[in-house]
């Protein structure tokens, strides 16, 4: 049948090209995926230390402020004469002109120094509670002036932080978020006469950059402040800042920074607790710029990608052909034999392991040349081989004819004795040359034997007796073709070569589980130990007998055809005891199917 009758679908070469390819791919993609969460990774880690680093600039600003505020606050709340105009004002007490001007150059001015020599504070403004006074710029102010900030004096406690409101009473001013320290002056008897104000501007508090551009706000970043009451402030973006954006500061000394994914995408959110304050300030910034930036890159990564694989299958394809190259050669060598071609010959163009095969698969065509060569002379000999099995079977015929008419002549003149030899012998004879099967039932081996000990009989000036303990269910078991006359011939030659005694033989058969076990028993002058040994050796193959005459030969013999036909498990086992006689036990398989020969 030729080797190759269908076109192969896919080449062992491609095969291995996209093999190598897999191998090849799989540890770039890992190496390419890491890259980009490593690029991902760098740049969240350094827009959150850029954003912690400002958090912890407001945190620290904020604080500097508030401390100004309070420290600023105190220095007038001590100036006791700030305090009694004020009670005077409130008291609607008559103030001369010569004590308002004292008033304005020895107090408002060294009060309106600690305005000018803080560059931090915005304003520092004290509003009498009494209208229509005469206003000190820019430290004292009437009560109306209320009006232009957003808080009440009704509802003014002690100290309070009024936050993100712009300038309104001087309208040249470009403050529009002030964050101030709003203080009730009170007087003699409690009742407020006086509101002091110490404030800042947001836009210096928050001098960082990142912060400073975030709280106005822009398309991907934003800042907004949060205080413990509910109270928002900030310029918020085009969307919403809704509570998805809020996260818990669980430290309230340290920012907290984590990427928070929204409904309008992923951003960095950042928060710090501002004590001085009782709020919460946050810092938003879009990862959309980071995303686009890892897209652009994933991008560039599958076409670079693309570029070498491209270039990856072309140098390992070509690498390939130049390996399988030999191999290529020994295919179609093969091929072309396998049609008919029997002088077809392989070229040896490589000197590794496959040049090595293909002057080896040469040597295997060579050898079939020869075997067909040889098979062709065998085919002109079948006839003859015929011919001389036809003579072998009319020689046979002969024999027997020739045995049956001694046979006849020796019943006619009444010598039976040698009639039944005749016998005997014939029958001896017909079972040993018809071979049809490699195995006998035991009861066939059993008539041979008999047979065989008829004859042996003749030879000795002993009796020879066969004994039988065999049950007839075992009687059918298979064994090999003469495989107990060796047996049976060492007992009556051997073991009872220099006695005179009758030979008795035993022979046995038993069962245990799915092996049957022939056990063949003499009565004669048994072995010693050195003996058993060597006898032992030489039915296993590792002594050979000094001649034909030894009593293993036959034994290495059937245990040789017992390996063969049921394997190393069954054989021929040897007992022996030094004056009374030898036991050799057969192990053979109770059911056994044996092929027929010819």
């Amino acid at each position: 049948m030729p080797l190759q009758k269908k076109k192969l679908k896919l080449s062992s070469g491609t095969k291995l090209t996209a093999v190598c390819f897999l191998f090849m791919l799989f540890p770039a993609l890992l190496l390419f995926i890491g890259l980009l969460n490593n690029w991902q990774k760098s740049a969240i880690e350094e827009r959150s230390s850029k954003m912690e680093r400002s958090l912890y600039t407001v945190e620290s600003s904020v604080e500097q402020a508030s401390d100004l505020c309070n420290l600023s606050t105190q220095v007038f709340l001590n100036t006791r004469s700030l305090s009694d105009y004020l009670q005077k004002l409130s008291d609607k007490e008559e103030i001369s002109s010569e004590e308002t001007l004292r008033f304005y150059r020895e107090d408002i001015l060294s009060l309106e120094k600690i305005l000018v020599g803080n560059p931090y504070l915005y304003t520092i403004r004290v509003y009498s509670s009494e209208s229509g006074i005469t206003e000190m710029i820019p430290i004292l102010f009437s009560v109306d002036r209320l009006t232009n900030i957003p808080f009440d004096i009704k509802d003014l406690d002690e100290k309070s932080w009024c936050i993100d409101y712009p300038e309104k009473i001087f309208v040249n001013s470009s403050a529009e978020h002030i964050m101030s320290l709003i203080t009730a002056i009170k007087g003699k008897d409690g009742e407020i006469i006086g509101i002091l104000e110490v404030g800042v501007e947001m836009d210096k508090i928050m001098t960082d950059l990142f912060v400073s551009d975030t709280y106005y706000g822009t398309d991907s970043e934003t800042a907004f402040l949060i205080l413990d009451d509910g109270s928002r402030y900030g310029s918020f973006n085009s969307y919403e800042v809704n509570s998805e954006y809020i996260i818990e500061n669980t430290n309230s000394k340290d920012p907290t920074i984590q990427v928070v994914d929204s409904t309008q995408g992923e951003y960095l959110v950042g928060c710090v607790h501002l004590d001085k304050l009782g709020g919460t300030y946050y810092m938003m910034d879009s990862l959309a710029d980071i995303n686009q930036a890892i897209f652009t890159r994933q991008i560039l990564l599958v076409l670079i990608l693309g570029i070498i694989s491209l270039f990856g299958v072309y140098v390992i394809n070509r690498v390939i052909k130049n390996i399988l190259k030999q191999l290529y050669l020994i295919h179609d060598g093969v091929r072309s034999f396998s049609e008919g071609n029997f002088d077809a010959a392989i070229s040896v163009c490589a000197d590794d392991e496959i040049g090595v095969f293909a002057s080896q698969v040469n040597d295997l065509l060579e050898n079939i040349r020869v075997l067909v060569k040889s098979n062709m002379e065998r085919e002109l000999l079948v006839k003859n081989t015929e011919i001389k099995a036809l003579q072998n079977q009319i020689n046979a015929h002969f024999i027997y004819n020739v045995l049956e008419t001694i046979k006849m002549m020796a019943e006619i003149d009444e010598r039976y004795e040698i009639a039944d030899a005749v016998t005997s012998l014939a029958k001896l004879l017909r079972y040993s040359m018809k071979w049809n099967r490699r195995t006998v039932a035991l009861f066939e081996e059993i008539e041979y034997i008999n047979n065989y000990i008829a004859l042996m009989s003749l030879r000795y000036d002993h009796q020879i007796i066969l004994s039988l303990d065999i049950p007839d269910e075992l009687m059918s078991i298979e064994i090999p073709k003469i495989s107990l006359q060796p047996v049976i011939e060492n007992s009556v030659v051997h073991g009872h070569y220099y006695e005179e005694k009758d030979c008795l033989i035993n022979l046995k058969v038993t069962q245990k589980g799915e092996d049957c076990y022939i056990e063949i028993t003499d009565n004669g002058s048994g072995l010693n130990n050195e003996q058993i040994l060597r006898l032992r050796r030489q039915i296993s193959g590792c002594e050979e007998t000094r001649s034909s005459s030894g009593n293993g030969i036959g034994l290495h013999n059937v245990q040789d055809r017992l390996h063969m036909m049921f394997g190393e498990n069954y054989g021929i086992s040897v007992s022996s005891k030094l004056g009374e006689g030898t036991t050799i036990c057969i192990k053979v398989p109770r059911k056994y199917k044996g092929d027929e020969v010819s």
